[in-house]
């Protein structure tokens, strides 16, 4: 099956190939692509050879109107000053970016929690589009209805946004659905959840057929949501349910998981393949100090578990995350992992059954590949994310101060498809605590990150940022 990223134009495919063979590292303004010198569980046989044919398109053509931090001025991807955007302040501990993207439109949008004008807290969307130095974010109230709101996501279903937001609208702390955009007056929001539990941690995803049209003929189009409920007993589950495209339960509420020792968090949720969506977290035990990263193959039609969960991390440690980037063809899943100081981010090649893909070289083809370290000792990385591409995946995380770091940033990182390392640049100055950022790209080659930084205080800023290191459309 042919995916709908592999049908856009030839244009489209060049001006996304890894536009990060130009983008220096700390070290070098201009870094020959390398590979991550950490060890490899596969003994480093199973990465083919590099083709040669990395096309660097230029960069994105914004006016002038700024200019990057005199501490990041050699780096290719760094953002001017005026084009980091910050969308809101809050004194909320952080929360996991919460991002999606219009594929197509190449629109991209965040949903966060701010202040409301009447009452409490509001629910915001704040788009952004265009090329990197054009246009400002656009920030549209979606919903205000005079309660505490904890947690908000956000997806988009191929015509408009959809939201899950979690607020005691009702009394209780409940999960409620709702789709925005498009013409005319927003329908009325869809109650998912009533119980004497709290729901929180909320991540969606769009399955969607990327097929031709007539392929696509018994394929149901559909969101599934997964969230962590919690009890007053202090028993946790982690929940997950498909949708319609509008919000409407399609089946019933599905319990993977139910436990009074572990605890859920940092949930992601990709589709994979035609049949299932991965479901990744980080579970972690307060009396044990537990904490590992796994990854759930769930069936899209029902919510339920395909196989057992893959724990891809037993050493997560307190900062732990794991985000995927995966579509109808498979993709991948970076998780991190903790040696004593040391904060590495790991890579893991998916097939289109959320099974680690075939090692495929030029001498050897078959056998389950092995996780890639991607990055490690001496660079500290936390709150990584990562999207799919044409022929490779994006990543960003920040980087802590230590070594060649003065300071903390936000780093941009490109792979090939098999997760070797093509160029990465730092995009903007950071601070040291936040929470996971968030990466997407369009079928036109734009890309988006975003990311919180938080103060000693405990307030916290979301900001965006539009790379202008790729797209030049």
């Amino acid at each position: 099956m042919t995916s709908r990223a592999y049908r856009s134009s030839l244009v489209l495919a060049t001006s996304l190939l890894f536009a990060l063979a130009a983008c220096g590292d700390d070290d070098d303004a201009v870094a020959a692509p390398r590979r991550d010198g950490g060890p490899r569980e596969d003994g480093g046989g199973n990465v083919p050879p590099r083709d040669g044919s990395v096309n660097v398109p230029e960069r994105d053509a914004g006016p002038p109107t700024g200019e990057k931090p005199p501490e990041l001025a050699t780096q290719a991807c760094a953002v001017d000053t005026n084009k980091v955007y910050e969308l809101v302040t809050s004194s909320e501990a952080p929360r996991p970016t919460q991002m999606a993207v219009d594929l197509v439109a190449s629109h991209f949008a965040f949903a966060f929690v701010g202040d409301s004008d009447q009452c409490i807290d509001a629910v915001y969307l704040t788009e952004l589009s265009g090329a990197s130095g054009v246009g400002e974010p656009e920030t549209t109230l979606v919903s205000d209805d005079c309660t505490t709101v904890e947690h908000v996501a956000v997806t988009h279903t191929g015509s408009n946004w959809l939201l899950a937001i979690a607020d005691t609208r009702m009394g209780a702390l409940d999960l409620w659905l709702q789709s925005f955009g498009g013409d005319g007056e927003p329908p009325a929001a869809t109650r998912l959840t009533e119980t004497p539990g709290e729901e929180s941690e909320a991540a969606l995803t769009t399955v969607l057929c990327d097929d031709e049209p007539s392929a696509c003929a018994s394929f149901v189009e559909r969101v599934v949501i997964a969230w962590v409920e919690e009890d007053s007993s202090g028993v946790s589950r982690l929940m997950a349910r498909p949708l319609g495209l509008d919000g409407t339960p399609s089946a019933d509420a599905v319990v993977l998981e139910e436990s009074d020792e572990w605890h859920y968090a940092g949930l992601t949720l990709q589709q994979i393949g035609e049949q299932f969506v991965g479901l990744g977290y980080r579970r972690f035990g307060p009396s044990t100090g537990k904490s590992e990263i796994v990854l759930d193959v769930l069936l899209s039609a029902t919510g339920e578990r395909d196989r057992e969960a893959w724990v891809l991390s037993t050493s997560a440690g307190p900062a732990g995350s794991v985000d995927l980037a995966t579509d109808s063809a498979g993709g991948a899943v970076l998780y991190s992992l903790g040696q004593a100081q040391s904060q590495q981010l790991w890579f893991q090649q998916l097939d289109r059954t959320g099974r680690a893909a075939p090692v495929m070289t030029g001498d050897q083809i078959g056998g389950a590949s092995s996780p890639v370290r991607i990055v490690g000792p001496p660079t500290i990385a936390n709150d990584a994310s990562i999207t799919k591409l044409i022929n490779g995946f994006a990543l960003a995380y920040r980087v802590l101060p230590g070594g060649m770091v003065p300071q903390a940033r936000i780093r941009a990182h490109f792979l090939d498809r098999f997760g070797r390392d093509i160029g990465k640049s730092d995009l903007a100055l950071a601070g040291e605590l936040g929470a996971r950022t968030a990466i997407d790209s369009a079928y036109d080659g734009r890309m988006t990150v975003g990311w919180s930084d938080t103060t000693e205080e405990g307030d916290s800023t979301l900001t965006a940022v539009k790379l202008p290191c790729v797209g030049g459309l």
